[in-house]
């Protein structure tokens, strides 16, 4: 269905939804199949860019796309099981500069 809503309405920027609809809709694709979070991340990084998308879902949408492409995260939002009794950080790539990581 957001498939849907973004082809008839356009992508849903801060301005055009507002932050809840905005960040449900980012929730969303981050679940989606890898070739509607290309295209959907490619349009969130312009919109944040213009301040007009939350750089917090970019930085986890980000991460997420890399751990699902089994490559270090930049930002450390995303955790893994590691064994049913340990989890822990998704491997980041480096981790020294960790929180220096900004955005554009």
């Amino acid at each position: 269905k957001l498939k849907f809503l973004i082809h008839k309405y356009g992508f849903p920027t801060l301005r055009r939804v507002g932050r809840s609809s905005s960040e449900q809709a980012c929730v969303i694709a981050q679940h989606s199949d890898k070739q509607f979070i290309a295209k959907f991340i490619k349009s969130y990084r312009a919109a944040a860019k213009e301040n007009n998308a939350d750089k917090r879902h970019l930085a986890l949408m980000e991460d997420r796309v890399r751990m699902n492409d089994r490559r270090p995260q930049i930002y450390g939002t995303q955790l893994a099981g590691f064994s049913k009794e340990s989890i822990g950080f998704y491997p980041i790539g480096n981790i020294k500069e960790i929180n220096k990581v900004f955005f554009f």
